[in-house]
């Protein structure tokens, strides 16, 4: 078994990504589960299902293996950007611990995080530093609230009708011609419309 790396897709551009099964693998995610984008491409695409449930089982079984191998992959392509689960979400410490160590040994290579385990990073971020290139944005379905340390950005999901509501950029789709997330600097604000 080696874990599964996707070249990108319609949304995100030729970005390559590592994700796990949806909802299982989040440890935070009762407001988004009924809605949950990555559960719609799950259910529809079986080779993403496959992937997905690969790398989760890869991670829940051999830790070590599975950022041994994206770490190969990194090596081999050296990757402009990378992003941390278009489905899935930090598992727990050692994970978030493993992917800081990535960036560190990777700065050539920026990398990509939205996240709702927010203890876990807050954690982290208390007691040593995330490595610039690791950019980590708390997301948040509509009007939830999360007071963040002034380094973590906010990536907010809302209904079309609402988005002009929220202060932050908006995003466009099409992250390999953008890279807003990419490069913003922390503490930035981006507003999803929900999909």
């Amino acid at each position: 078994m080696k874990v599964k790396i996707s070249m990108g897709n319609t949304k995100m551009g030729k970005i390559p990504s590592v994700s796990l099964s949806p909802i299982k693998s989040c440890g935070n995610c009762n407001l988004c589960a009924k809605k949950c984008y990555a559960k719609k491409a799950y259910l529809q695409y079986p080779q993403t299902k496959a992937a997905y449930d690969n790398n989760y089982k890869l991670v829940t079984k051999n830790h070590y293996k599975y950022f041994e191998d994206i770490k190969e992959y990194l090596s081999k392509k050296k990757p402009k950007y990378f992003r941390w689960h278009v489905s899935g979400d930090i598992l727990n410490q050692e994970y978030f611990n493993d992917m800081v160590q990535i960036a560190e040994e990777y700065p050539k290579t920026k990398f990509l995080c939205f996240t709702k385990m927010y203890d876990i990073v807050s954690t982290y971020n208390c007691f040593a530093k995330i490595p610039k290139n690791l950019h980590i944005f708390f997301s948040l379905w509509e009007d939830q609230k999360y007071h963040t340390q002034q380094n973590i950005s906010i990536a907010r999901s809302v209904n079309k009708q609402d988005l002009h509501k929220y202060q932050g950029f908006k995003c466009q789709g099409n992250c390999s011609e953008c890279g807003f997330c990419f490069e913003a600097l922390p503490g930035s604000s981006v507003i999803f419309e929900m999909h």
